[in-house]
């Protein structure tokens, strides 16, 4: 990779209520934009060249066109998480300067289920048009399809779909967040049947840990992760870390309010940015991790190639 990584929430403000998210539920707020400056700038004189915006909906943040232009003045690449709801209609304006890298779009389905499980009217035939638009503006696309015990059999017509093969990734995600959604241990077996038949038909990256003697009863919650990782050290912030909007600064995008000492490097409100970094510096390998939210590391180690570093080089 020719720099690294750095994730930033830009606001807890959406405008879904997803099942399986509770950021929504949150009073809104948005990254101080001067802060944001400062801390982009700082960044990249470490080697982080390379940003990706996540919220709540990134594309909801007050001054982004305003943030587009300061990422083009200053050489900075971008992409975004989005929930895609609003790219099509504002595409001008939220890039009037500078195209993203690459965009991951959240699309569990590509029926009206994915509408009534991230709460938009028509936003399956929403999403689905802005893959469509970015794709033919050459910028790189992923997926994110959130798997629940409702459209675990709706993927086999999902991976039917033409712009589905020109998706840089897609990703598998078992959902977490929503005991209601949990697979059972039947339906676990059976997506594993599903899986093993659509797997080479596009560029699925899943973050199911699909083994012999595998035990599916307990991979209804987030065990799955642990034990997957346990024998391998986790290098991710080597290549990345994740500042949250209340200024906590984590080894990655999957930590949101997490006081363990392993994951948390400091907080920039509370103490010196260089002190900060001296520690990421320090400690940029985890030995023995039991991070049980483990989505990056996923896509680090996965044999498949990882996204984030194929839009940046």
């Amino acid at each position: 990779m020719n720099s690294k990584i750095i994730f930033i929430r830009l606001t807890t403000k959406c405008n879904a209520n997803c099942r399986m998210c509770s950021i929504w539920k949150r009073k809104p707020e948005h990254f101080k934009y001067n802060t944001l400056l400062d801390i982009l700038l700082f960044f990249k004189s470490k080697g982080y060249a390379n940003v990706i915006f996540t919220g709540g909906e990134p594309t909801l943040y007050p001054k982004f066109t305003l943030l587009n232009k300061f990422l083009k003045d200053n050489n900075l690449n971008f992409g975004l998480i989005t929930n895609g709801s609003t790219l099509v209609d504002n595409w001008d304006k939220l890039f009037k300067y500078k195209l993203p890298n690459g965009i991951i779009f959240s699309l569990d389905s590509v029926d009206d289920y994915h509408s009534k499980n991230r709460g938009i009217k028509n936003l399956t035939t929403i999403v689905i048009s802005g893959i469509k638009k970015a794709q033919r503006m050459n910028i790189k696309t992923s997926i994110n399809t959130v798997i629940t015990n409702v459209n675990y059999k709706k993927i086999i017509k999902f991976s039917e779909f033409d712009f589905i093969e020109k998706v840089d990734e897609w990703h598998l995600i078992p959902v977490k967040f929503n005991n209601d959604l949990h697979l059972t241990k039947t339906q676990w077996i059976e997506f594993n049947t599903i899986y093993n038949n659509i797997k080479n038909k596009s560029k699925i990256i899943s973050s199911f840990n699909f083994k012999a003697n595998i035990d599916f009863d307990n991979l209804e919650r987030e065990e799955y992760t642990s034990k997957f990782y346990l024998k391998n050290a986790c290098r991710i912030c080597e290549k990345m870390i994740f500042i949250d909007i209340n200024g906590n600064i984590y080894r990655c995008n999957s930590f949101d309010n997490n006081s363990d000492s392993f994951c948390l490097f400091g907080n920039f409100k509370k103490e010196d940015l260089n002190k900060i970094y001296t520690k990421i510096k320090k400690s940029p390998i985890l030995e023995k991790p039991t991070c049980k939210n483990c989505d990056p590391r996923n896509q680090l180690y996965n044999k498949k190639g990882v996204l984030f570093e194929n839009w940046f080089n």
